[in-house]
């Protein structure tokens, strides 16, 4: 065998692996940067339901009576809500689900409690483009929602 030819085995040996390891690496990098956009939208989730029930600490309870103090939390604490949800991006808006949306004020162990929480529809929402792999199912594989939850005791 001469050396040009086994020159241009290895060049062919060198595209084979191209061809085989080069949708792997895409398909890892677009993977990660799908994870990343659904973890970012995790964390503004999180950051308006603390900041929403964060704003039940700081209505004055002398000024209401026992019995008021309830709605004008939970009114209070909704309104901050809906205003930071407003500030999002339109598609981010879009994918919110309002029956997993809201602040309510509940009872554990005796004592009330503020819930604050988001819910987004993950898997087939507007917010990440997905890959159809046909029988394979679509790339990569996302939560069926995502849902963000803060409590706080008043």
């Amino acid at each position: 065998m001469s050396l040009s030819s086994s020159g241009a085995i290895q060049r062919g040996a060198v595209a084979l692996e191209f061809l085989l390891l080069f949708p792997f690496i895409v398909a890892t990098l677009y993977a990660a940067a799908s994870y990343s956009v659904l973890f970012f939208n995790q964390y503004r989730m999180q950051d308006a339901v603390t900041q929403a029930a964060n704003l039940s600490l700081t209505i004055d309870r002398s000024s209401y009576q026992a019995d008021q103090l309830k709605g004008v939390v939970e009114s209070r604490s909704s309104q901050a809500l809906d205003s930071l949800l407003g500030t999002l991006p339109d598609r981010f808006r879009k994918a919110v689900q309002p029956d997993l949306t809201g602040c309510t004020v509940g009872t554990v162990s005796n004592v009330e409690m503020l819930r604050c929480s988001v819910g987004i529809a993950g898997g087939d929402s507007s917010l990440l483009p997905l890959i159809s792999f046909g029988w394979l199912g679509q790339f990569p594989p996302m939560p069926s929602r995502l849902q963000a939850e803060a409590f706080v005791a008043f």
